[in-house]
């Protein structure tokens, strides 16, 4: 089955400016800059750990990228899940994960204030390419 990460994404971000492709997605940041999301790994076989943020520039290719872990942002203390035996970060790990088709968080599920937060550091990131 394949998954819908669009909703996943566009819940996460909540930014109606972003076209969502599956796990990327793009951010017109100005008329001559493009911004790429993309959900990735951190090398385990769709075991997805973060995002990685490529700043574009029309002309001239890739300016800048950044990768954003959601362990970086997201604190265990605050997650809300109910598996206080399960002591591991964060991710969302296909096949497992999956309810309906959409992407779901594997046991660990951040405080959606995590969330936020690492939504508003990634944009202050894209926000510092901005002409």
């Amino acid at each position: 089955m394949t998954l819908n990460y669009c909703e996943f994404n566009h819940d996460f971000f909540l930014n109606e400016n972003i076209s969502w492709y599956n796990r990327k997605g793009v951010y017109k940041l100005d008329d001559e800059i493009n911004v790429t999301i993309e959900l990735v790994t951190n090398g385990v076989h769709k075991t997805y750990k973060g995002y990685l943020v490529s700043i574009i520039h029309k002309t001239n290719g890739k300016i800048d990228s950044e990768y954003f872990d959601f362990d970086a942002y997201m604190s265990i203390e605050n997650r809300i899940d109910d598996r206080s035996d399960y002591p591991g970060g964060f991710s969302i790990v296909q096949h497992v994960c999956a309810r309906e088709g959409i992407p779901k968080w594997y046991i660990a599920k951040p405080h959606n204030e995590d969330i936020n937060y690492m939504g508003n550091m990634i944009f202050h990131y894209i926000e510092r390419w901005r002409r």
